[in-house]
């Protein structure tokens, strides 16, 4: 009994210890997967919900008639045109993290021309063949990886055709609906450094982590890599008014956490 019971232990102690060996060399690569997926279908819809406020604003404002004001009578302000009323809500985010910018290679007189660096111009390229396209990359600026996305803005009302045509100073006067115009461009951190990440410079450690926010309830989970081993580490908060506060808080247990298994120096 001995003798067929030993190699069946040896055989499947082999296996459970490849399998746990498999599965920690692959949570880390798959928690990363989904933060970058997750990042990436956030900043799809944030940015295709500014759209679609750019299509309804712009349905709405062009679809009113100007009428002449009666003697004596001075006439309302008028709402911003769509094209400056999407220019001042991206102006918004220029502070922010996350910071959307709206470009086109036919600015309206009196406007300074954007840049277009090479992604600009592939994305221009992208739209002009599909409009129903996404334009995506990643980059890496100040040390930190960020997603940079592309959707376009297209004529989607003939009061806006009208408009851009016929007005003697537009640099284009040859839209037609469904052209597009130009796109809104947006920048997302891909990777929140201040919580699991703040004591974990990048190049240091490898780590990752996914973030989530609800109220005053707050969470990081995701793991770091190390020469002795892997932590995986979730850690969540409740109660602090601000985010702002509850970030050291969490970075400070990651911390902790990393140095109780030997993967910072106590």
């Amino acid at each position: 009994m001995s003798g067929v019971t030993t190699p069946f232990i040896v055989i499947v102690s082999g296996l459970v210890g490849a399998i746990v060996m498999a599965l920690i060399a692959l949570v880390p690569a798959t928690m990363r997967e989904a933060t970058i997926d997750a990042v990436r279908r956030g900043a799809i819809d944030a940015a295709e919900q500014l759209r679609m406020t750019h299509e309804r604003y712009a349905a709405t404002v062009s679809s009113r008639p100007r009428l002449p004001a009666p003697k004596g009578v001075i006439r309302p302000v008028e709402p911003p045109s769509p094209s400056a009323f999407l220019q001042d809500l991206v102006n918004e985010t220029r502070s922010r993290p996350n910071r959307f910018e709206f470009l086109s290679p036919f600015p309206w007189p009196g406007r300074e021309p954007p840049a277009f660096d090479e992604f600009r111009k592939q994305a221009w390229k992208t739209f002009q063949r599909d409009p129903n396209v996404v334009f995506t990359n990643e980059e890496t600026l100040d040390g930190q990886r960020h997603l940079r996305l592309a959707v376009p803005v297209r004529m989607t009302t003939q009061s806006c055709v009208d408009c851009h045509n016929g007005e003697t100073t537009s640099p284009k006067r040859d839209w037609a609906m469904g052209d597009v115009a130009g796109m809104i461009e947006m920048l997302t951190l891909q990777q929140n450094t201040r919580r699991i990440g703040r004591y974990f410079p990048e190049g240091a450690l490898p780590w990752g982590s996914k973030t989530g926010t609800v109220g005053d309830v707050s969470h990081d989970a995701g793991f770091v890599r190390g020469a002795g081993g892997d932590m995986i580490i979730v850690v969540f908060t409740r109660g602090f008014p601000v985010l702002h506060d509850a970030e050291p808080v969490m970075g400070e247990i990651a911390r902790l956490a990393a140095v109780a298994s030997g993967l910072l120096p106590a």
